[in-house]
């Protein structure tokens, strides 16, 4: 029998430590940070880990498993232009760059879409 570990806490833990480096970007909003879980009251700008999923590519009796993990990136102003740079900067942080978690073997990760929505009314 294989001893499974949490193989999503890990890659969770492992994006957050790849992206955390963009808050010092100085090519980005000031005050951008990223979290894992935004504390209560946090004003934009933000980059937060979304939906985390995972589906098993286990054919031989491993812990083999496709990881799929969404970003969140919030802005307020008067421009979409550094909603997007923060999601460049983001698909740069993590588009086939190495990750690590203890214990973990990740392939690099691979960037599958964006998207930009439209703008929201304060409230």
């Amino acid at each position: 029998m294989t001893d499974y570990i949490d193989l999503l806490q890990g890659a969770q833990d492992a994006v957050f430590a790849a992206l955390k480096p963009i808050e010092l970007d100085a090519g980005l909003p000031d005050g951008l940070g990223v979290y894992q879980h935004v504390p209560e009251n946090t004003q934009p700008p933000i980059v937060m880990i979304g939906q985390i999923g995972s589906e098993s590519q286990d054919e031989h009796g491993d812990q083999v498993e496709l990881i799929t993990l969404e970003l969140q990136y919030v802005f307020r102003g008067p421009s979409r232009a550094p909603l997007l740079a923060m999601m460049h900067a983001g698909r740069r942080a993590l588009d086939n760059q190495d990750i690590a978690a203890a214990g973990i073997a990740f392939e690099r990760p691979r960037y599958q879409r964006q998207e930009a929505g439209d703008a929201l009314a304060d409230g």
